[in-house]
């Protein structure tokens, strides 16, 4: 077993010394929930794979507004060997974390279905994100690229990147949570093709600070089954299909057709779960938020790493403060974007 220090050591190290021989070094300013992010990629090889989702957080900033660096880097194109691994496979835990490789310092995680190594360094703030190959990375990795270390980031700034969606109106946002199959990515891609604000079909960001139930907006992309795209004919343009059809899902992009839809953070007014039972009609039923905390936390604990304590003590103090629905989805797909909006308005009227 290799000696904590000594590996990130020898990642941080490996990676300076690919930026060094790379000439061709392409950078992004990221604003994520207010955090200033530079992304700083070895040639412009994972861009592609990368930057399409974020495209709608990009911002120009000075390098004193920086607060967070990832250091983004693939072996395939850079010729530099892949960081050795510090631990043997049975070490590397259920959504990727390498066990006994993380400390309130440094954490780390190796995803073997994309072969990408992620870890950060709290004390510096400095991240590495790295790749054997650009070849097959899967669909869910470039719908939301990133993740796992934008939700330590996060994490460490009073926020948490949870498994929901969110959509609403300038009355306010929704949150939709439910475990995957739930219904929550159709309820958002049918809130956005009817004119809602969207803040993301399956992740998003959330915080409580000054006790202002906040939710943001991380990935400007989306997800459906290749089957289902017959039902979202005005989100066409959008389809992303550098990909093969065997692949589960279709990946959407909406930066460009739907950019002014596509807002950085809104105000949760309450926090709903779809229901889809054709017997029922369209309409809202209230719940416990304990309910609605046990589907969100569990579901978000499945996918992502480390996915702890800051989730539940953020989230349920956000349920403490907004009502919480069961959202029957009824049997008619086309209501539900006109359901959403004046259920949102009626909220409003009754906080008033």
């Amino acid at each position: 077993m290799v000696e904590i220090d000594f590996f990130y050591e020898s990642v941080y190290k490996l990676t300076d010394e690919v930026f060094a021989l790379n000439s061709e070094i392409e950078v992004r300013q990221l604003s994520i929930a207010g955090i200033k992010i530079q992304c700083r990629f070895a040639g412009d090889t994972l861009i592609p794979f990368v930057i399409p989702a974020l495209e709608h957080l990009i911002e120009d900033s000075r390098e004193t507004d920086i607060a967070y660096k990832i250091d983004i880097w693939d072996s395939e194109s850079t010729h530099v060997g892949f960081p050795s691994s510090p631990c043997g496979i049975d070490d590397i835990l259920v959504r990727g974390e390498l066990d006994g490789f993380c400390s309130e310092r440094f954490e780390a995680a190796f995803f073997t279905h994309a072969r990408m190594l992620t870890l950060i360094d709290h004390d510096t703030k400095h991240g590495i994100v790295c790749l054997v190959t650009s070849s097959n990375i899967p669909r869910f990795e470039i719908a939301c690229p990133l993740r796992g270390i934008l939700s330590w980031i996060l994490r460490r700034n009073e926020a948490a990147m949870i498994h929901a969606a969110s959509v609403g109106t300038s009355d306010g946002f929704v949150l939709i949570g439910g475990n995957s199959g739930a219904g929550k990515s159709s309820t958002a891609l049918r809130s956005l093709a009817g004119g809602l604000f969207y803040l993301g079909d399956d992740i998003c960001a959330i915080s409580n600070k000054n006790k202002i139930p906040t939710v943001y907006g991380v990935y400007s992309s989306g997800k459906i089954l290749s089957a289902d795209l017959k039902h979202f004919p005005t989100l066409k343009s959008s389809v992303h299909s550098h990909y093969e059809e065997f692949y589960e899902k279709e990946v959407y992009y909406f930066n460009n057709q739907f950019n002014k839809q596509l807002l950085k953070s809104g105000e949760i007014k309450a926090v709903i779960i779809p229901h889809q039972d054709s017997m029922l009609e369209i309409g809202f039923e209230k719940i416990s938020y304990a309910n609605v905390l046990s589907i969100i936390c569990a579901s978000t604990e499945n996918l992502l790493p480390k996915a702890g304590h800051e989730i539940f003590h953020i989230l349920s103090s956000i349920l403490h403060q907004t009502p919480c629905y069961r959202f029957n989805l009824g049997n008619n797909p086309k209501l539900i974007s006109n359901s959403l909006t004046e259920f949102i308005s009626s909220l409003k009227q009754t906080s008033r």
